[in-house]
């Protein structure tokens, strides 16, 4: 199941209202994908990230174990 990750730095995050945090999370096209690979390739496991960032990141169906 591919990965969903976004930046999620506390000091953007503070100052937007709830109303901007909701619509963020919802809208689909602010989130990266990191696909998956099988592990055939071992090499295919690495990810890059920027040091100094916070990250969310989560399955791409969220918390629904039913479908992963």
């Amino acid at each position: 199941m591919d990965l969903k990750i976004y930046r999620w730095d506390e000091d953007d995050v503070e100052a937007m209202t709830n109303e901007t945090k909701e619509a963020l999370l919802e809208d689909h096209d602010f989130y990266s994908l990191i696909p998956y690979k099988a592990k055939l390739d071992p090499k295919g496991w690495a990810v890059p990230y920027v040091t100094g960032h916070h990250y969310r990141q989560h399955w791409q169906t969220g918390l629904n174990f039913l479908s992963f």
